[in-house]
């Protein structure tokens, strides 16, 4: 029998993963906040993002486990919890495909359909589900059908969050009725699923997972979650990536595949910084090795403007092919041999004339030596030895990265 217990909060502001002793003594806590932004195509939207948002939960537990120093071997059970109201869809693979956080309001249309539908609806949902239009899943899955028809006919389950985080570990698909009846879509005395109200809603009555009460065990960890809550192996594409590409798919209706993804982990004494421009095409990522220091984040933010203004190719001279500097030197040759002043030049000057030139080029094409954004007088280089010495530290780029689309 193991020797721990670990529970699962996926709240409203935030999701932790708590640690306990078998004694209920709690042992360590790790906690992330998360936000549910607004899709502004439908005003009072609240969307949930469950690629960021597993790889937030999913991060909590491997920090509560790096914090307490446990054997993640020795935890006899995970159990979850969340938000109340909060729902997703899924299609017939699990993956995910619409997602709302509790306090959704975009679906006000819905509810005066239902209501026009029959007046005294809510009042018989209520007296066997306890739920009413508000915050409920029905209004929010007739939005499903009515805006986004796709979707609907895709969804295979509908599920709340504390049972996607039980479908992330295990790979199970689940319903647990304390939560799930907050949809109002539960019979209340039988503690299941009632699909005479989806009938009465107009609604499909096909999309409803497993029940399991309160303490029973659904499946031990996947392999594959072990994996991700643990170590955070990752090379290619997760399914959770592909989950959200296939949403786009739906939404936009255009072929498209990851061209480029990479997982990239910030070491301790390093500090890490990332910028999307606003037109969504450029993206830079650095992360600099050295120190934490406020002053090293704010140079590591300069660096990731200077990425996207400048677009250099290369970080450093070295990784410039040799082939396109013989190239780039004969076609200066070439320009300096037709004319006719720089002509009359001795050799020798014409010789590191034509050097000049070809150094200049290969400067503006690495990072390291281009003009600093910040500071125009000193190269990237020059800027990070200041930033160096600033912090009482010796910094280094531990990792570059320009994102352009298309590339």
């Amino acid at each position: 029998m193991g020797k721990y217990l670990m529970a699962l909060d996926a709240g409203t502001g935030s999701v932790r993963a708590v640690l306990f002793d078998l004694d209920g003594n709690q042992l360590g806590v790790s906690q992330q906040e998360w936000e549910h932004k607004e899709d502004p195509r439908f005003p009072g939207s609240m969307d949930f993002d469950w690629v960021h948002n597993w790889d937030l939960a999913s991060g909590c537990i491997r920090d509560v486990i790096k914090e307490t120093g446990i054997d993640p071997a020795e935890i006899a059970a995970v159990s979850t919890t969340c938000m109340r109201e909060g729902i997703l869809l899924y299609d017939k693979d699990y993956n995910e495909i619409w997602a709302c956080a509790n306090v959704d309001a975009r679906s006000d249309d819905e509810v005066v359909e239902l209501i026009k539908k029959s007046p005294d609806l809510e009042k018989e949902i209520y007296k066997v589900s306890g739920q009413t239009y508000a915050l409920g899943a029905l209004p929010r899955i007739l939005w499903v059908k009515n805006k986004m028809p796709e979707v609907y006919e895709k969804a295979a389950y509908v599920g709340m969050f504390n049972d996607w985080l039980i479908l992330k570990l295990t790979g199970v698909m689940s319903i647990e009725p304390s939560n799930g009846s907050t949809t109002g879509i539960f019979d209340l005395a039988t503690r299941n699923w009632d699909k005479s109200i989806m009938e009465k809603c107009g609604l499909r009555t096909d999309i409803f997972p497993k029940v399991y009460e309160s303490g029973t065990v659904v499946a031990n960890v996947s392999e594959k979650a072990a994996e991700i809550t643990l170590e955070k192996k990752t090379s290619g594409v997760l399914d959770e990536h592909k989950a959200l590409i296939d949403t786009i798919l739906v939404k936009f209706r255009e072929n498209m595949s990851v061209k480029r993804a990479i997982y990239v982990e910030v070491p301790a004494g390093c500090v890490a910084s990332t910028y999307v421009h606003h037109d969504h095409k450029i993206g830079a990522l650095v992360v600099v090795k050295g120190s934490e220091a406020d002053s090293v984040k704010e140079f590591a933010h300069v660096c990731c403007l200077h990425l996207a203004s400048n677009k250099p190719d290369y970080v450093t001279k070295d990784q410039v092919p040799q082939s396109y500097i013989d190239e780039q030197t004969e076609i200066f040759k070439a320009q300096m041999d037709a004319d006719e002043a720089m002509a009359k030049k001795p050799e020798n000057v014409r010789a590191g004339i034509l050097q000049g030139k070809v150094n200049k080029l290969v400067a503006s094409s690495c990072f390291m030596d281009q003009a600093y954004l910040d500071n125009e007088k000193i190269t990237v280089a020059q800027a990070l030895n200041e930033a160096g010495k600033a912090a009482g530290a010796t910094l280094s780029f531990d990792n570059v990265t320009l994102y352009v689309l298309g590339k």
